[in-house]
């Protein structure tokens, strides 16, 4: 009885080593890119994770006197900040109201302010600026005896 046995050639062997070695450093890339990805939205969610925090901050501040421009600074969870707001627009809540009293329409006072906010969120190395509008308002003014 004869047993037909056949090996590899070198040449066989050569390419299957090749494939190998090709599909592997195609999986240490893409590895190595994953994690650096991974490291890249972990430091952004790091430096947004308090941004509901500073945003209720400046619109507090922006709310309490709605100056005409405003700024401030401070650190939120490890997170630094500092934003100025400038005024776009200041108006009345529309252009006439009517006086009660009179019955007779009268310009309404300007107590609507829109502000144009820059805030710059600093975490270590990473920075991040970002522009808004924010929208804060005066008190009505009453009239003495009302």
């Amino acid at each position: 009885m004869r047993i037909n046995c056949r090996g590899l050639t070198l040449i066989e062997v050569l390419m299957a080593l090749m494939i190998l070695m090709a599909v592997l450093s195609t999986t240490a890339l893409v590895v190595q890119t994953s994690r650096q990805n991974s490291a890249q939205a972990a430091a952004v969610i790091d430096l947004l994770r308090p941004l509901p925090l500073i945003l209720q901050q400046i619109r507090l501040q922006l709310r309490q006197d709605a100056p005409p421009q405003a700024s401030g600074q401070g650190e939120v969870l490890g997170v630094s900040f500092n934003w100025n707001a400038q005024t776009l627009r200041f108006e009345a809540a529309d252009s006439s109201a009517m006086t009660v009293e009179a019955g007779a329409q009268t310009r309404g006072q300007p107590r609507f302010r829109l502000y144009q906010v820059r805030l710059t969120l600093r975490a270590g190395q990473k920075e991040r600026q970002y522009t808004f509008q924010e929208l804060a308002w005066r008190p009505i003014e009453l009239a003495p005896g009302v």
